[in-house]
């Protein structure tokens, strides 16, 4: 390769290398709200807007958007065990619409072995939303058994908002 084209061919590398860091750096994300819970929450039966703080009082988290149409990613994980057979089904809401996926009672956040065991394991649900408008808004986590009667239990579980 003659040594012009070596040295186009490099200075072509390093704007592409210096664009995808610039990139990078542009998309970090921001924290926008969180809220953190070490008390063990148990349930079954009907679906039920989970607590959010060891206080038990705290259902939903606010956040701020600045422009509308802002995207935001929500990220709920936790202990997660359900009875057997079964699984447990977690949502996402923000403002009372259920985020992407909608998949509430059909995402499975754990589930039992079904062979009689039943399993206590790490789980995060994450959702991306477009908010359409600018402003304070809250979001909130709900959990479901497959069957409505099973039983389920959530533990150290935290909620963030991301921008």
């Amino acid at each position: 390769m003659p040594t012009m084209h070596r040295r186009a061919a490099a200075a072509l590398f390093a704007l592409t290398t210096a664009a995808v860091l610039g990139d990078a750096t542009a998309a970090k994300a921001s924290l926008l709200a969180s809220a953190t819970r070490t008390a063990l929450i148990s349930g079954g039966g009907a679906a039920v807007f989970l607590p959010l703080t060891d206080n038990n009082s705290v259902t939903t988290l606010t956040f701020s958007t600045t422009a509308p149409n802002e995207t935001v990613v929500l990220r709920y994980n936790a202990e997660c065990e359900a009875s057997t057979p079964g699984w447990v089904s977690v949502g996402i809401f923000v403002d009372g619409t259920q985020t992407y996926p909608q998949s509430f009672g059909d995402f499975m956040m754990c589930s039992s072995s079904g062979g009689g065991a039943n399993i206590y394991t790490g789980a995060l649900r994450q959702s991306v939303y477009t908010v359409p408008t600018a402003g304070i808004h809250t979001v909130s986590v709900k959990a479901v058994s497959e069957f409505g009667n099973d039983h389920w239990l959530l533990d150290d579980t935290c909620l963030t908002v991301e921008n």
